[in-house]
């Protein structure tokens, strides 16, 4: 099949989110969780890949494949739980931990914290962490969170939505001493569009690194190839349904 036989990337995801998900599921290919994405063309894809991404890439590599995971597989209270933090590559469990042994950040900051199993992550090897989210960890009964690891200082939650201008302003000045963002919101199509709309410029300043989940899902996929700055899908080492680096740097 030709490239001019393929319908343009944008029309695509356009129509997919525009007319809601397919009713049809993707094709069974004998996975345990299937979705439908795009492939599309790297060598039009700008920026391209910054020598600092593809040395800090190669490094994190190898540290994660040293990543203790004992302590995070006892915050596990399912077994589909214990199996994604025993998983790697595949999922991203022990690469958050590996970015933050490699960066040293004093603090890590996590966009959608859900049951916290990657807060927990980051905080394994970073001082401090702060998570955004609409609910408190308390209301997920499976959460990985634990009471001691706020009473200590080492995780701090804030309940608001990010992607709202004032109440980014108001939370600009621990953005900007961030040096790794983790960004795992709704991935609906508008929140992180928001979100990186008020974010990049910040980002561009300080030099942090954004940590994307979940690239190579339909919504974020055109959000991920118009992203204006030096980027690196390193999927086949982290998270399955993408993940994505990218930094000014």
């Amino acid at each position: 099949m030709t490239s001019r036989r393929l319908l343009p990337i944008r029309r695509i995801a356009r129509a997919v989110v525009s007319q809601g998900w397919p009713q049809r599921r993707p094709a069974d290919i004998g996975a345990r969780h299937a979705e439908w994405s795009i492939i599309s063309s790297a060598d039009d894809l700008v920026p391209r890949p910054s020598e600092h991404l593809l040395d800090l890439a190669v490094e994190v590599i190898q540290r994660t494949r040293r990543v203790d995971t004992i302590e995070l597989e006892g915050r596990c209270s399912t077994s589909d739980d214990l199996t994604y933090v025993r998983t790697w590559p595949g999922e991203h469990y022990r690469l958050l931990p590996g970015l933050c042994e490699v960066l040293r950040p004093q603090l890590a900051v996590e966009v959608g914290s859900f049951t916290g199993l990657g807060t927990f992550a980051l905080a394994q090897a970073c001082p401090r962490v702060v998570t955004y989210d609409l609910l408190p960890w308390t209301s997920f009964a499976t959460s990985a969170l634990r009471v001691e690891d706020f009473v200590a200082g080492k995780v701090e939650q804030r309940l608001c939505d990010l992607g709202d201008a004032s109440v980014f302003e108001q939370e600009r000045e621990l953005l900007t001493q961030a040096e790794l963002i983790f960004l795992d919101g709704p991935k609906d199509g508008h929140f992180e569009a928001r979100l990186l709309e008020l974010l990049l410029p910040v980002v561009r300043q300080t030099g942090a690194l954004l940590v994307f989940d979940d690239i190579r899902v339909v919504p974020m996929v055109r959000l991920w190839r118009e992203l204006a700055m030096p980027k690196l899908d390193i999927t086949s080492f982290g998270h399955w349904s993408g993940t994505g680096l990218a930094c000014a740097r």
